[in-house]
């Protein structure tokens, strides 16, 4: 993808870049986003961390054989809480492994470091990951709800 022409503008930029690929969460055998056997992930558990600007648009784009950027965005307004799938690469900062996963803002610290570096996220159209087959409704685990709460508010009272 970086090879191709229409990249080379994007790899020279002066401002660091990621690439974000969209998830989704899907029913057992589920094939189609529009007929919502396919949801944004973690729709029902925290709608505004993953699903990330101009969901619509993307989803009703038209496909392609190719690769390209979708949008350009940054992590600020009505998307200042999106914690995206970053792919980059070993000189991006890192994502901390001893963070905790579903509502515990465990993206959080790498995008706000990466915000804080000037980065932009180049949302790609033609990608996109699926998560385990199973939409999740919410929590089924309240120790790990409290904990999720505890931990959300320290990033919260550090970092904003």
């Amino acid at each position: 993808m970086l090879g191709r022409p229409i990249y080379k503008s994007t790899v020279k930029l002066l401002v660091p870049v990621v690439y974000v690929f969209r998830i989704f969460e899907v029913e057992s055998d589920a094939s189609m986003l529009l007929s919502a056997q396919a949801v944004p992930f973690h729709m029902n558990i925290c709608p505004h961390c993953l699903k990330g600007p101009e969901l619509e648009e993307w989803i009703n784009a038209s496909v392609s054989d190719e690769l390209n950027v979708f949008h350009k965005g940054l992590r600020m307004g009505a998307e200042n809480r999106w914690e995206p799938i970053v792919h980059g690469t070993s000189t991006d900062p890192p994502y901390d492994e001893r963070q905790s996963w579903e509502r515990m803002s465990d993206k959080m610290p790498q995008v706000y470091a990466m915000c804080a570096l000037g980065y932009e996220f180049h949302l790609l159209d033609s990608a996109f990951l699926v998560h385990k087959p199973g939409i999740k409704l919410g929590y089924d685990n309240p120790e790990r709800h409290i904990l999720a709460l505890e931990t959300e508010f320290i990033i919260r009272s550090k970092f904003f």
